[in-house]
């Protein structure tokens, strides 16, 4: 008979750290695994353009958001997502690079307001990759559409999620040990992976582009005339510090 130890079922305690899940909406189902509240977020700044079938199936929801800061890993998964990265620099090439990324259907991707304190700017938007080929194939692709808009807008190819890279280092220094593995494939046997995927419904994409003109206007970018007709989205305040006004 095997000795129980504390170690060993601690390795093996793969529970523990998700307890707080379940304040989050998340239930353990009756056949032991824990499964995730099924909604459309519609507390978000980005829409979501493209057909996610296109790709791999990834597990976003499961691997950024328990996997990564519960149990403190870039998921193997995540190791092999390519992002191509775009930089508008006023709210009027967001709104045109929104135009542009509805029309690519088999180039799954987001674009919106960046509310990340991390991250570097206001605007931005994403083109999802399976393969460093396919980030490059990518790159050029939408580096080209881009300069159509702007040539000066920032195009770049990065790996996996912003959260990682400051969590662990240069991407291209990531490794994956055996103990991750196993731990991976624990959680794998814990988590329900079928996780649904909704099309975001267009009610909702409204309220999020008008809180995109929102926010610019809130962080003082000007450029937000350029949708409103060159109208102040409020009235300007009346002012009293010149003596003539009174």
């Amino acid at each position: 008979m095997d000795t129980i130890s504390y170690a060993k079922v601690a390795k093996l305690d793969v529970m523990t750290k998700a307890m707080p899940l379940f304040n989050q909406g998340y239930f353990i189902r009756g056949d032991g695994k824990i499964d995730a509240p099924k909604h459309i977020d519609h507390n978000t700044p980005w829409i979501y353009t493209g057909n996610p079938g296109t790709r791999k199936f990834r597990k976003c929801p499961l691997w950024h958001k328990v996997y990564f800061p519960y149990y403190n890993i870039v998921p193997i998964g995540c190791h092999e997502c390519w992002k191509v990265v775009v930089k508008p620099k006023t709210l009027r090439e967001l709104m045109e690079l929104h135009e542009v990324m509805k029309t690519l259907d088999s180039r799954p991707g987001k674009c919106g307001i960046e509310q990340r304190q991390t991250v570097f700017g206001l605007y931005g938007g994403y083109f999802y990759n399976d393969s460093l080929e396919a980030g490059r194939e990518c790159w050029e692709f939408v580096r080209s559409l881009v300069n159509d808009i702007n040539p000066n807008i920032s195009v770049i190819l990065k790996r996996a999620c912003t959260e990682f890279e400051h969590a662990f280092g240069p991407s291209n220094q990531w490794e994956i040990s055996d103990d991750q593995r196993d731990l991976e494939e624990q959680l794998d046997q814990l988590f329900v992976q079928n996780i649904p995927w909704y099309p975001q419904p267009e009610q909702l994409k409204r309220p999020i582009i008008r809180d995109w003109i929102h926010v610019a206007y809130t962080y003082g970018a000007e450029t937000y005339k350029q949708v409103t007709n060159s109208k102040p989205l409020f009235p300007p305040y009346v002012t009293y510090h010149n003596d003539m006004e009174v």
